[in-house]
């Protein structure tokens, strides 16, 4: 195992060019899932920050998937562990896309961190950066932050003080059609989200699991929309627990001096996920 895990770090560096189109059909799709009017409908709309996850879905075929439905093999490492979780994801918004660009992306697997002396087996960190550019220049940043490990490894839960109060609050109820919808608009294939058995049964989650994409999506929209006046460039979201849809969950947030604190609460009330974002000036 250790040999297969040293040989990860050939990946690092690594890098593919895809390219797509700014739809308003994909920016339709994604504002019905949550019952909101799209913020662009024509061409030459310029998108809001946030809006651009219905683009560049994957489409690596059955040969080159792990057993939980994401990819593995070709430009993605084959990581021999059987869970991975996204641990959050720091974007930065450049640029303005506006529907009708013709975009590219940039995706390359920027870190891989091995640590096999880890208590409860060993576990491979993941940073994929991916870049979006359009007709003036690069637009999206994304970086994303995985971790791979196995069924006795306890992840750490820790989180960060928050703010006493809050200044905005939504509650969600992620009932399957939701959770559906939302994979299938990125193409996700995550067995979590949607196969209620694999997620219980093999691993042990109380129901399906609700995307943190898809809290990272609310977050963004809630920082958007509540700082009225301000333009959104950065949000870095951490995640400390899943949320699954045995229960509603609330997504809270708060006006701070250095931009705003973003919060996600379970059902029962743990914190599960939190996001700092930045704003111009």
């Amino acid at each position: 195992m250790t040999d297969v895990l040293a040989d990860l770090c050939e990946y690092v560096g690594k890098s593919v060019v895809t390219s797509d189109v700014v739809t308003a059909a994909g920016v339709a799709q994604l504002a019905a899932t949550f019952g909101i009017d799209p913020p662009a409908s024509r061409v030459g709309d310029p998108l809001p920050p946030g809006w651009h996850g219905p683009f560049f879905v994957p489409t690596h075929g059955p040969q080159n998937m792990r057993e939980d439905g994401q990819p593995a093999g070709g430009f993605m490492p084959k990581i021999p562990l059987p869970i991975q979780r996204l641990r959050g994801e720091n974007t930065q918004f450049e640029g303005v896309l506006r529907i009708g660009d013709e975009m590219t992306r940039k995706s390359e697997i920027a870190a891989i961190d091995i640590d096999d002396l880890a208590e409860g087996g060993p576990v491979v960190s993941l940073m994929f950066r991916q870049t979006l550019s359009g007709p003036a220049g690069i637009a999206v940043i994304e970086e994303r932050r995985f971790m791979y490990f196995g069924t006795d490894y306890r992840l750490d839960t820790s989180s960060p003080e928050l703010p006493a109060l809050h200044d905005w609050e939504r509650i969600v109820d992620p009932d399957p059609v939701t959770l559906f919808r939302f994979s299938a608009i990125r193409f996700n294939s995550h067995r979590i989200h949607y196969d209620r058995r694999y997620a219980m049964d093999v691993e042990g989650h109380p129901g399906l699991i609700v995307q943190g994409t898809m809290i990272n999506f609310l977050m963004v929209e809630m920082a958007r929309t509540g700082a009225v006046g301000k333009q959104l460039r950065a949000l870095d979201f951490r995640i400390h627990t899943p949320i699954s849809d045995t229960a509603p969950f609330t997504v809270r947030g708060a006006m701070t001096d250095a931009g705003a604190t973003l919060w996600a609460l379970d059902g029962d009330g743990v914190l599960s996920m939190t996001a700092f974002a930045r704003y111009a000036g």
